[in-house]
């Protein structure tokens, strides 16, 4: 009952909304709530102060963390926009520890596909990735009337052939399309690709650009 008390007290949340040292917190007060009914020796009087203690730890932490911005970027981080006008930053992809699979999957759970048609992308403070889709007039169709869901075909320079397979797609038209607009193939930061042959290509130092290819009717997902 008293852990039952305390939690409501720090606020209803889901796990997936907290912050990371609100997590840290209710990990230790779970553990903490097992002692004295894992070892009977020990007084229930113990875990009980234990748990009153970090709930009043809590409750610090979470004033600094609204009231002084110096803490708050401490404790909470700050969000970091991990796609912008240019494309993915993958600068900040790397200080995240994210791939571009999980920014894709993230977007797929926003219910949007394709990176072109993202305005920003930002990782939350609390790991969930937020996107913000751009005005419909700033979109450009390719492959009209086509459900699509495209993947990432290359990653920092390198084929994902496993992609490619998934998509029945051949490196050749890539490679085309490269030598076309006489980018090179280690220069590529990404290039995503779907079943109506649309790419989505962002070359190091520049920003992306959106293509349709030749290719048609791949295997898909």
């Amino acid at each position: 009952m008293i852990l039952l008390v305390v939690v409501r007290l720090m606020g209803k949340r889901q796990i997936g909304e907290m912050q990371p040292f609100e997590l840290v917190i209710t990990l230790i007060i779970a553990d903490l709530a097992t002692i004295p009914m894992a070892d009977a020796s020990t007084p229930l009087l113990y875990g009980v102060v234990g748990i009153v203690t970090l709930f009043i730890l809590h409750q610090i932490i979470s004033f600094l963390d609204r009231y002084f911005s110096p803490m708050s970027d401490v404790l909470a981080g700050t969000p970091t926009v991990v796609i912008n006008s240019n494309g993915v930053d993958f600068v900040q992809l790397k200080k995240q520890n994210l791939g571009v699979d999980d920014i894709l999957e993230g977007m797929r759970g926003a219910g949007c596909a394709s990176i072109e048609n993202v305005a920003f992308a930002v990782v939350e403070t609390n790991g969930k990735l937020s996107v913000l889709l751009k005005n419909p007039s700033e979109l450009k169709e390719y492959g009209e009337g086509k459900s699509t869901l495209p993947v990432a075909v290359v990653v920092d320079g390198k084929f994902e052939e496993r992609k490619l397979k998934m998509l029945g797609a051949d490196r050749e038209v890539l490679l085309e399309l490269l030598r076309q607009e006489g980018e090179k193939l280690s220069d590529v930061e990404l290039a995503t690709m779907d079943q109506a042959g649309k790419v989505y290509l962002q070359v190091r130092k520049k920003g992306y650009r959106v293509y349709k290819t030749d290719f048609e009717g791949g295997q898909g997902w």
